[in-house]
């Protein structure tokens, strides 16, 4: 079974492969595209995740979804964009199925740093070893959506 796990954004994302269970690789994807229409922007993240997916087609598609919380720091608009992009994401890239996860249904309401660490302890040395992080959670991220689906995380 291949697994594919994304956890979206606009500018900067994190994909996941797994293949039977076990993490192939994870890195983040980076688009530059603030200032374009959102529909261009969607296009062009999809794009991207595309190219790094290299033609692999899933079994199983899993994507973060995202929510409005009451007193958080996000602004409604662009979580709506982000859903947006979510949408366009299940539509454009191919897959047996889509599995999308709330943030609080896969990570609580964990601070990032921890997160990490704890995604971080579900994988083995080897499987660590094959995340591309560049400074950033996204792709650690994506391992914990992919995780949480394999019953792996939390």
């Amino acid at each position: 079974m291949l697994l594919v796990a994304i956890d979206p954004s606009i500018t900067d994302a994190g994909i996941a492969l797994f293949k039977d269970s076990e993490l192939q690789w994870a890195r983040g994807v980076h688009c530059k595209t603030t200032k374009d229409p959102k529909e261009t922007r969607y296009k062009v993240m999809s794009d991207s995740i595309k190219g790094a997916l290299n033609g692999l087609v899933p079994d199983v598609l899993v994507l973060e979804f995202p929510e409005i919380y009451p007193r958080c720091k996000a602004r409604p608009n662009d979580l709506m964009q982000l859903a947006g992009l979510v949408g366009y994401l299940a539509g454009t890239i191919p897959a047996g199925k889509v599995i999308t996860y709330l943030p609080k249904q896969w990570k609580r309401q964990i601070k990032k740093e921890v997160c990490v660490r704890m995604i971080q302890g579900k994988l083995t040395a080897e499987e660590r070893a094959r995340v591309t992080d560049g400074g950033k959670t996204d792709a650690w991220d994506a391992c914990g959506l992919g995780l949480t689906y394999l019953k792996r995380f939390l």
